[in-house]
């Protein structure tokens, strides 16, 4: 039990994952979204900000930066994971720096039409989408792919839905004794309030729990809660379900 770190190229399905393991009850980070990298000068490790324009945003650009990972900030988390299980979602130019800090690296693959789509297709940011950025990204699944398999991380093809994505990853993971075997379906009925205090607990306890289900009044039907969980109606067919 403890941090394990969930790469893989950009639009891969990271984030998604996260979101994920997040409503099944684990506790999961995002490396970009918790301000653990950001883009520096490769010479003079200088923080730096992206470019807005697309014109900026050149292959001389991208040849002088790199998105790094600061490993300040994944020791503490490490630190803070001992005694149970911490995902890390994310992609950085340094890897290399920070593995040993994982108890497990798990990579996520995925086949270039599949991936061109998706990040064509996604809308929480641009990255990827001039010709400059997705040739570093085919660039990258080569490159990352190589290097994941030479330090021994679990390879995950994500093309499948993210619950069959999540239920290989965290299968290996309990074969290896990285995370304990999830079993139980946990709802919780009413006081959608206190659900983020509930999913705390269960992390604290490290409780095997394979997905936490809200169910509340009719005026909170369809309400996004901590983690991507969804409020959904209470009947029997839902709790058998």
């Amino acid at each position: 039990m403890a941090l394990v770190y969930v790469t893989g190229v950009p639009g891969v399905g990271k984030t998604t994952l996260q979101r994920e393991l997040s409503r099944r009850g684990y506790e999961a980070y995002g490396a970009d979204a918790d301000g653990m990298t950001s883009w520096h000068n490769k010479s003079t490790r200088e923080l730096v900000e992206r470019p807005d324009g697309a014109a900026e945003r050149n292959e001389e650009w991208y040849e002088d930066h790199e998105w790094r990972i600061s490993r300040k900030q994944v020791k503490k988390l490490a630190k803070e994971a001992e005694g149970r299980t911490v995902f890390l979602c994310g992609t950085n130019a340094n890897e290399g720096e920070v593995w040993d800090l994982f108890a497990a690296t798990v990579c996520l693959t995925l086949d270039e039409e599949t991936l061109k789509r998706r990040v064509e297709a996604r809308m929480s940011h641009d990255f990827g989408k001039l010709p400059v950025e997705w040739e570093n990204i085919l660039a990258w699944r080569i490159t990352s792919s190589e290097a994941n398999t030479r330090l021994g991380s679990i390879m995950v093809d994500s093309a499948p839905p993210v619950a069959t994505v999540a239920d290989t990853m965290l299968e290996v993971l309990a074969e290896k004794g990285v995370v304990p075997e999830r079993k139980y379906r946990v709802a919780v009925v009413g006081a959608t309030g206190q659900v983020g205090a509930l999913l705390r607990l269960l992390r604290e306890r490290n409780f095997p729990v394979s997905e936490v289900v809200p169910f509340a009044a009719e005026r909170s039907l369809g309400r996004e809660l901590l983690g991507g969980l969804i409020v959904q109606g209470l009947s029997k067919a839902a709790i058998q379900g």
